[in-house]
């Protein structure tokens, strides 16, 4: 699937528009595809590690692959990667043709990833100065030995109780992208596991339903007095963004430069709003023709909503079931490497990052829809996303990554003891995290999030209900037809 989605953005890179050396689309798509790939790296983690500890059979011997220096590899890239080429792009695609920024243009970018990564660098640095101290407790011989191996601990410091020692480098680093990584799916993880499938339930409940023509003329009148509402309010924000545009050209003055970044981020906010109200009024169209044409949806429709219902639960139920068993299971059963077993959990270690991968997505563009449209977040729609936001969304993805990877390792981390599970045990002791990882206060977070969010969203559609979206018009739209009733009483 990776491959198959490169080839098919490889003939964007090599179309004509973008042949010139280092174009602004051609340097944002490179960064775009790249990332992508460490995504998809990143993902490959926990398969690839059991495939390591229990080979299926006809593959290579046991523990071909050295996990730990892979993960050190990996996580130092997502750093990179996420402090230096992803403000670059940005600031390279949203400056190069910018006149309102005094700078010279062509510093910019460079400006903006050296300070981006400095700062995160002194962070990760600050991180390993105050909190590299690690409290494991009491241990196992087993872990002992496994630790003593790897290389952090000696044999003969296991039989202090409580064990308190000074964690490496790149364990304190892990420590600190697991702990804001838990932070960040807290949220992320806690809204849309739980909303998603719920939402396909409700779009069961409010599918498009069979409409008669005198319905059908009445509602295209109020389309086309809002498409023509919309039409006017996007060619005054259109003059607005090009007045913005005209800025200073080659001087830099503070004062004025802020206040023209502030009036530009507000303009922008208001065109986010607005290409959210197009979007709102073009699936409302595309939905209203549906209703009309094919006399409503049919079992069909139904059928393939409730598939996607049932498999998103059962995603859902597999990451709470995967953090219960973590809290319950203090003493796993032996694994005796059965290879049907193997199979079912390198297919579920696949599966499970990439749904929670939708989950930071989905949490991200929810955000971007109510905090007043100012996140750079749009719907990943074919030919309309823009690549700013693509890249935004790699980001996110890619911060909170590190949890990712130890939510699901968990799956399998009672199967067998593998050289990830003892880099999170570490990593999930260091001093910032020993009180709230392994007390399970930040799973026991997410479990409050997701409860909250259920009953919120079951009141809001208890709400609205007398207000289906398949009868009347957006609710955000009916403003402007407000506008022309109030418009036609004044004449």
């Amino acid at each position: 699937v990776n491959l198959l989605k490169v080839f098919q953005l490889f003939p964007t890179l090599t179309h004509q528009t973008f042949l010139g050396f280092f174009t602004q689309a051609l340097v944002t798509r490179i960064v775009v595809i790249l990332g992508l790939q460490l995504i998809w790296i990143n993902f490959m983690l926990v398969p690839v590690n059991i495939i390591n500890e229990y080979p299926i059979i006809g593959s290579q011997e046991f523990r071909t692959v050295n996990m730990r220096a892979l993960f050190m590899v990996v996580m130092y890239l997502n750093i990179l990667f996420t402090s230096l080429v992803i403000p670059f792009s940005i600031f390279y695609y949203e400056t190069q043709f910018d006149t309102k920024i005094g700078l010279n243009r062509s510093y910019t970018p460079y400006l903006a990833s050296f300070l981006s990564t400095l700062f995160c660098w002194i962070f990760i640095g600050g991180n390993y100065a105050i909190f590299k101290e690690i409290h494991l407790g009491s241990i196992s011989k087993e872990t002992c030995i496994r630790l003593t191996l790897l290389g952090y601990i000696n044999e003969a410091n296991c039989a202090s109780d409580p064990l308190i020692f000074n964690g490496t480098f790149s364990i304190a680093t892990a420590g600190l992208l697991l702990f804001i990584g838990y932070i960040f799916n807290v949220l992320f993880i806690g809204v849309a596991s739980v909303l998603i499938p719920i939402n396909y339930l409700i779009s069961i409940i409010r599918r498009p339903k069979l409409i008669d023509i005198h319905l059908y003329q009445e509602k295209k009148k109020e389309i086309y007095v809002i498409s023509k509402a919309l039409s006017n309010k996007g060619e005054n924000l259109k003059r607005k963004f090009d007045q913005s545009s005209k800025g200073l050209e080659s001087e830099f003055y503070t004062s004025k430069y802020l206040k023209s970044w502030q009036e530009t981020r507000a303009l922008k906010q208001k065109i986010y709003k607005y290409k959210s109200e197009v979007f709102a009024l073009s699936s409302y169209f595309e939905n209203l023709e549906e209703r009309f044409r094919t006399k409503g949806q049919n079992i069909t429709f139904i059928i393939i909503k409730l598939v996607q219902m049932f498999f998103t639960l059962l995603l859902t139920i597999s990451i709470y079931a995967t953090l219960i068993i973590h809290i319950v299971v203090k003493n796993p059963p032996n694994y005796s490497g059965n290879q049907l077993i193997n199979m079912i959990f390198i297919i579920f270690s696949m599966i499970l990052p990439i749904y929670i991968g939708s989950c930071i997505c989905y949490t991200w563009n929810l955000l971007a829809k109510k905090i007043c449209y100012c996140l750079p977040i749009h719907v990943l729609v074919k030919s309309q996303t823009p690549m700013n936001s693509m890249i935004f969304i790699i980001g996110i993805v890619l911060i909170p990554i590190s949890n990712i990877i130890y939510i699901t390792n968990l799956s399998n981390s009672w199967l067998f003891k593998s050289d990830l599970y003892y880099i999170f045990l570490l990593a999930s002791n260091i001093k910032l995290n020993y009180k709230l990882i392994p007390n399970q206060v930040l799973i026991y977070s997410l479990f409050g999030i997701s409860i909250c969010s259920i009953i919120i969203h079951l009141f809001s559609f208890l709400w609205d209900t007398s207000i289906s979206i398949q009868e009347e018009i957006p609710k955000m739209l009916n403003k402007y037809l407000n506008d022309q009733e109030s418009g036609n009483s004044k004449k």
